[in-house]
């Protein structure tokens, strides 16, 4: 068979195993030319298109943090406390921040013991001291992790270890705001001896701080997905359903999380007004739709979201379609919603089936802008859990889909809207092999995507995508035999490539 279109690829349902895309008929450039910065929302670009899924075994604090610092962007659950949600997102927003707003700060008559608590906590080893222990109070000093011992000094006021300001490195605002003020901090930061720089006014109240670590993170992280004040951005997934809903969107939103993923399996419609009432609270934040998969649902919402997350039931950790005999296969879902949402310039996300390097590029290849991660990014170093060693001797750690009967009880029941009625699970529980740490493997997979760009003959994905809607992109569809030979077959003792394991 010769290569087909995408038309004639999508009449019947198939997964990312069942096709190829045609290989660029000569290349005339080199992978280091490839560009893979797309939009997640209207307003959202990320320089490379990964997403974590807002999964209790995938995205925490740590995963979060380092989607961003990477170039891509974490979204946080809802199976826990509103109140560790709100520390997990505002730890997101205050690890990488330039200037560092309303930093946390103690009185000199605060005890040692609550600089303890702060960094038990907030994980913060520079507490800026001022007169009345407030943010914008007058700075009178610092106190950091080696101006105490734990045991001997907690109940010593602060003032008789910290480092008093006649002693500090620090810059008053009115020396160095200009065109960039950050640039100047952080060159006195770096010709003094010190780990952060507090930034005060003309009368020596706080305004800011600076810290090294930003600047190291800076130089090492240079595709970081930032907001316009240099945090990392992130963002929320939150119940449909909630009586106190809105006061949660009204605090995510003083935080400063970046959008709003509106996590309901299906788009129900509470879901979808609940969208709509957001907007118009809070127009310039961006909201990111439920799981859709038609072109239809994305026609009746064009108006009410920034971003579509497409895919139901398509996932390794989820049986929706088993269970419930609905869903859909996930490249006709992800081809035929990203051309419908192109007509209103509204970017997609493929939620789902992503368990191979090479979906990768067969996802974005058919309208994609940016793919969503759970399995392949759990049971990696940064994703929550602990690690054990299994019955097989194998180092594991516990996987389960928001749909598995224990993930519903922490409250993601309500996603299903099973919350008040008898549960039917729409996922497994699983174990997951160790994959080390996820900054290695998502460059691993951004190396991986940037290749099959190149193969297909595109410099970045707006030009695929052009090329896509003008008919240039090709298809092969794959006999099961073919499929077969896809991968290495009649080998005995592979060494696998880490990215298959």
């Amino acid at each position: 068979m010769a290569y087909i279109s995408a038309q004639k690829l999508f009449k019947e349902g198939i997964t990312y195993d069942e096709f190829l895309v045609k290989p660029a008929d000569m290349l005339e450039f080199d992978t280091s030319d490839v560009n893979l910065e797309s939009r997640i929302t209207k307003e959202i670009t990320l320089k490379v298109p990964f997403v974590s899924a807002p999964m209790d075994t995938v995205s925490e604090i740590d995963m979060l943090i380092a989607m961003a610092l990477v170039g891509g962007i974490g979204s946080g659950h809802y199976n826990k406390p509103f109140e560790e949600q709100l520390k997990q997102y505002e730890s997101v927003k205050r690890f990488e921040s330039g200037f560092i707003e309303n930093p946390v700060t103690l009185s000199p008559h605060h005890k040692i013991s609550d600089v303890i608590k702060i960094r038990k906590e907030k994980g913060f080893s520079v507490v800026p001291i001022t007169e009345n222990g407030k943010p914008d109070g007058k700075l009178v000093g610092i106190i950091t992790k080696d101006d105490y011992g734990a045991e001997k000094h907690q109940d010593i006021e602060i003032k008789k270890r910290m480092t008093p300001k006649e002693n500090l490195d620090y810059a008053v605002w009115a020396e160095i705001r200009g065109k960039n003020p950050l640039s100047r901090a952080n060159e006195i930061l770096l010709e003094s001896h010190r780990s952060t720089l507090p930034i005060i006014d003309n009368k020596g109240n706080l305004m800011y701080l600076v810290t090294r670590n930003d600047i190291e993170k800076n130089m090492q992280f240079t595709n970081a997905t930032k907001d316009n004040k240099k945090r990392l951005r992130v963002l929320a997934a939150v119940e449909s359903k909630s009586k106190e809903r809105f006061d949660k969107i009204d605090e995510l939103v003083k935080i400063g999380v970046d959008g709003i993923i509106i996590d309901y399996a299906i788009p129900h419609k509470n879901a979808v007004e609940f969208g709509k009432k957001i907007k118009q609270k809070y127009p310039l934040l961006q909201v990111i739709s439920s799981n859709m998969v038609t072109a239809d649902q994305i026609s009746r919402t064009k108006d009410i979201f920034d971003g579509y997350r497409i895919g139901m039931g398509a996932s390794p950790i989820c049986i929706t379609q088993a269970m419930l005999g609905t869903g859909r296969a996930q490249p006709n879902a992800v081809y035929e919603t990203a051309k419908k949402a192109r007509e209103y310039n509204i970017p997609v996300i493929a939620d789902g089936s992503i368990s191979k390097p090479g979906h990768l590029g067969r996802a974005i290849a058919i309208g994609a802008s940016t793919i969503m991660m759970g399995t392949m990014l759990a049971g990696t170093k940064e994703s929550p859990g602990e690690y054990r060693i299994n019955e097989q001797g194998l180092r594991v750690k516990t996987h389960r889909g928001m749909g598995s009967e224990e993930a519903m009880k922490k409250g993601s029941a309500i996603r299903y809207g099973s919350e008040n009625s008898r549960r039917v699970a729409q996922g497994v529980t699983a174990e997951v092999t160790d994959k080390g740490s996820v900054y290695d493997l998502l460059l691993d997979l951004e190396a991986a995507l940037k290749q099959s760009l190149q193969y297909y003959g595109h410099r970045n994905i707006k030009s695929l995508h052009n090329a896509l809607y003008a008919g240039k992109i090709k298809f092969e569809k794959l006999s099961m035999a073919a499929q077969y030979q896809s991968g290495y077959y009649g080998l005995y003792a592979v060494k696998q490539p880490k990215l298959l394991k």
